[in-house]
């Protein structure tokens, strides 16, 4: 009998608008750190990303993108600071317009899940 697991799945804001599917779990897995020591590294292979689009909030001044993912291991979010909840962190990544990557699990919020291709052609339903 095989055991399926259950991943937990995390919502990402703050992503800089210009990152693709690859670009988003490089980023994760150069700032996320796992193992009960929090020293091991996060490969970019153990990040998954199930959805990716640009973020709709209207009083964001820099365009960001908002993704869901599951990563195929544990995480230890403990070193990062609490966001405004307790199922909230912010990850802090150099370089970044906004001060840091914010992972959840609470999914307040609208969370878009596919941006359409700026060509009409490369969609035909909404």
């Amino acid at each position: 009998m095989s055991v399926h697991l259950r991943r937990k799945v995390y919502w990402v804001r703050n992503l800089p608008d210009h990152t693709d599917r690859h670009v988003t779990a490089q980023l994760l897995a150069q700032s996320i750190a796992t193992g009960n020591d929090g020293h091991l590294p996060l490969l970019d292979t153990q990040v998954h990303v199930h959805s990716l689009a640009r973020a709709v909030d209207p009083w964001e001044h820099v365009a960001t993108r908002t993704a869901t993912v599951t990563f195929n291991c544990e995480l230890d979010l403990s070193s990062y600071s609490k966001g405004s909840r307790s199922n909230e962190w912010r990850i802090p990544v150099a370089g970044l317009r906004k001060e840091a990557i914010i992972l959840d699990t609470h999914f307040e919020g609208f969370t878009p899940l596919n941006d359409p291709g700026p060509i009409p052609t490369q969609h035909s339903y909404e």
